[in-house]
């Protein structure tokens, strides 16, 4: 199957986004227009919007490595390469996006200039070896608290303006503007046959995202050291996801890595203050000339 995308920009170098779980590339607009003057934008979507698998057929994230690669290498019909320069991509991610950007270029560097990974989900080991363990137990549904939220989230609304309200008042958002939590109804609302509207990104999908992170990561800290990309990593100063210990453990495991800290943001800094974290990524591109 074509992998779909969303295109910001007509012209310019490649960047290619691979967004978060349950965050459509429509979420990010505010934040990836801001690079449309030099770049093209391109936004593949993750399974969930799109594979008529059923989500337990992914037993860990090196498929969202694998979808990555297999869109930059489906043909020119939805991307056009730029001359000069050839095919290579500026490749940029958030939380399981920023993640499955790694992955890809950790197989195949040769198609990146460089990387920028906005809170990446990585374990350290020691976790990681204890969500093994809780996963090869069948416990991970059961005490993963992001996964019990998606499984109950609610799924239907009168109108998107009853989608916005709700979320709105919810803690998750507190730090997104009107503007930008607008753009993220819209982008994750789809019509509903019965009437209203219900979620495009199916919580069941969302919650297979969450089960099965980290099951991989022993292969990313083996072989982050060969990986010789200049790479952004971003975190929020507030963050609940990728702490101070995974930070400079990826830090120090990458060779060309930098990392920047975000003020009074969490996860969602990209939607929280898009115009922050594209001033970080912009003095990046052009201290490494990208």
């Amino acid at each position: 199957m074509t992998i779909p995308c969303t295109v910001f920009g007509e012209e310019g170098k490649l960047l290619h986004f691979s967004h978060a779980n349950g965050y459509p590339p429509c979420s990010y607009s505010i934040f990836l227009k801001q690079f449309t003057p030099k770049y093209q934008v391109i936004a593949p979507w993750l399974r969930p919007l799109w594979s008529e698998d059923a989500p337990q057929t992914v037993s860990d994230w090196r498929v969202f490595g694998d979808d990555l690669l297999s869109f930059l290498n489906q043909g020119e019909d939805q991307i056009t390469w730029p001359s000069p320069g050839g095919s290579k991509v500026l490749g940029v991610g958030h939380s399981v996006g920023a993640t499955a950007t790694l992955l890809a270029a950790l197989r195949h560097p040769e198609l990146f200039r460089a990387l920028v990974l906005i809170e990446p989900i990585l374990f350290l080991p020691r976790i990681n070896i204890l969500w093994k363990i809780v996963t090869m137990l069948g416990l991970s549904y059961h005490v993963h608290p992001l996964i019990r939220g998606a499984l109950k989230r609610r799924r239907h609304f009168l109108n998107k303006e009853a989608m916005y309200e709700n979320y709105r008042s919810k803690a998750v958002f507190r730090r997104i503007s009107d503007r930008g939590l607008r753009e993220y109804v819209n982008a994750l609302a789809r019509d509903d046959a019965r009437g209203g509207v219900t979620l495009a990104y199916p919580p069941a999908w969302e919650a297979r995202i969450y089960a099965t992170a980290g099951l991989y990561d022993h292969q990313i800290w083996r072989f982050a050291p060969k990986l010789k990309l200049p790479v952004l990593l971003i975190r929020g100063a507030e963050t609940d996801a990728f702490g101070g210990q995974v930070a400079q453990r990826l830090l120090a495991r990458l060779p060309r890595a930098e990392l920047r800290t975000i003020p009074k943001t969490g996860h969602l800094a990209p939607l929280e203050a898009p115009e922050s974290v594209f001033q970080v990524i912009s003095h990046f591109l052009h201290v490494v000339d990208v």
